[in-house]
């Protein structure tokens, strides 16, 4: 039996041994360099994420911003707080106080590691669908939105990260305007239609309106809380006699005043009777201090040339009921059938056929039309109590004429002030009401900087034609940053006598 050998078995093992070692050593560093990559990647994604954080912080913060004052970062003119693609950051080290927002960068340190924030604001267009867009080409300038992009940088700026947020203009809120019982502004207690002065106590009056158009045409007080055409479709302006019964106006100084003589019995003759008309009243009343004559033409003096200026504003006018001019008498001079004297303020005016009111002299005082209806709303009696007449006598005088149908009547609202110094955004005006056939309503809006819009007419923007309860949205950049505003309606009679009823008025507003 031969003999074993082990050297060739102790060779091979040590060969083995050492491509063992050499393959450990491969899969050693292989594995090395996985770990530092690894390593390094989890590094680089918490850089990342600790960046996006920051970003995301940045763009809540102008969104809080936005919420609190959108005027500090608002970017259209006339209240530009920011200039379009430069760089900001906000400062949240204010507290208690509102966040402030800084041009430039800030720097902020997480860990080892300092990192620059900032953000960039930009316009933004849309078109009429609502689409984001570049400017031009149906996409116009949307004024209630900003495009916000916020930077985060590290490493010596050689690694950047950037996020984008569209923020909105947001907030809603409501005026409501639901009585017009004040009836329309007097100065002086005369109906004189604010328009382009400033009074403060009228300024944001939610019972006082400018003014109507036409004049007397608008009805505010059958109905608390509504407004309606007056005579929609009724009356006729005809022209009309004195009521051959209620015809006597009183004076303290010279008793009766007789507005109802015809024919030959009149002071004037066959053709002297008191006519009322759609313009004027014209004619003769009959007196103890003799005739009084209410227009040049029917003057008993011979030769008069009614058309120079020396006779030019003998006449009484009639508008919508509503008397002024002059009425003349040899005794005692003119009579005034609208004026104000040390004072007192007063006006004729004929309502439902019946005149009301006063007219003035200054040799025997004040002239009463109407016993039990003193005077006409906003202005005020010069007699109190009523004279000692009324007790034996309810006199007034009275005509078969009325105030001409209206078709349309259109009331002008006072001006109100939202309280936002940099302005407001206008969003929606719309009408409540019941639905009248035959009948529409039409609503205009006009937004200013100033409460008298510098002296200048009003720029109404419409016509909305809209449906009770249906709000009309409005054009943002026409009413945008404007801190005050003012309405007009118009109601419409289609046919019939039957006329629209408005409610309320309301506008949403964004502050």
């Amino acid at each position: 039996m031969a003999p074993l050998k082990f050297n060739n078995i102790k060779g091979q093992s040590l060969i083995e041994l050492l491509v063992a070692l050499s393959i450990a050593g491969i899969f050693i560093v292989g594995m090395t360099s996985a770990i530092e990559v690894s390593l390094r990647t989890g590094a680089q994604n918490e850089f990342m994420q600790s960046a996006s954080l920051l970003a995301q912080e940045e763009l809540d913060s102008v969104a809080v911003v936005a919420q609190s004052d959108w005027h500090k970062i608002g970017l259209v003119s006339p209240n530009d707080k920011l200039t379009p693609l430069l760089k900001y950051y906000v400062n949240t080290n204010t507290a208690p106080q509102p966040f402030a927002i800084v041009s430039g960068e800030e720097t902020k340190q997480v860990g080892t590691v300092t990192y620059s924030r900032y953000f960039i604001p930009e316009q933004v267009y849309r078109n009429n669908n609502g689409d984001i867009g570049p400017f031009g080409s149906g996409y116009d300038l949307d004024p209630a939105t900003e495009k916000i992009t916020a930077y985060v940088s590290w490493n010596n700026a050689t690694q950047k990260i950037s996020s984008v947020r569209y923020i909105n203009r947001v907030g809603n809120r409501i005026f409501r305007q639901t009585d017009w019982s004040g009836g329309p502004y007097f100065t002086q207690n005369l109906y004189q239609p604010y328009d382009m002065q400033v009074n403060n106590q009228f300024i944001g009056n939610e019972t006082l309106f400018s003014k109507m158009l036409p004049l007397g045409s608008i009805d505010y007080s059958t109905e608390v809380g509504a407004i309606m055409v007056k005579n929609a479709g009724a009356g006729g302006g005809v022209s009309g006699e004195i009521h051959n019964v209620k015809r006597y106006a009183w004076n303290d100084a010279i008793g009766w005043i007789d507005f109802g003589l015809i024919g030959a019995a009149n002071p004037c003759g066959a053709s002297g009777a008191v006519i009322v008309s759609d313009a004027t009243v014209v004619g003769c009343a009959n007196s103890n201090v003799g005739t009084i004559v209410l227009d040049c033409a029917h003057s008993p003096t011979a030769g008069l040339d009614c058309a120079s200026p020396t006779y030019a504003n003998w006449k009484v006018s009639n508008i919508n009921g509503n008397l002024s001019g002059f009425a003349w008498n040899d005794a005692i001079g003119w009579i005034s059938f609208d004026y104000s004297q040390g004072g007192v303020t007063y006006r004729v005016r004929i309502k439902d056929g019946n005149f009301e009111g006063y007219a003035w002299n200054n040799a025997i005082g004040w002239i009463s039309f109407n016993c039990n209806l003193m005077n006409p709303s906003g202005a005020t009696s010069p007699l109190n109590p009523l004279p000692p007449t009324c007790a034996t006598s309810n006199y007034f005088v009275r005509t078969n004429w009325n105030a001409p149908s209206n078709s349309s009547a259109e009331l002008v609202s006072s001006v109100f002030d939202t309280g936002i110094s940099s302005g407001a955004i206008l969003n929606s005006i719309m009408w409540l009401g019941p639905t009248v056939d035959n009948t529409s309503v039409q609503l205009w809006l006009a937004s200013a900087y100033d409460p008298s819009n510098f002296g200048h007419p009003w720029d109404y923007k419409g016509p909305y034609g809209v449906n009770s309860g249906s709000p009309a949205p409005l054009v943002v950049s026409e009413h945008y940053n404007k801190r005050y505003f003012r309405y007009k309606v118009n109601m419409i009679v289609v046919s019939g006598d039957a006329s629209p009823k408005i409610q309320d008025v309301i506008i949403n507003w964004t502050p």
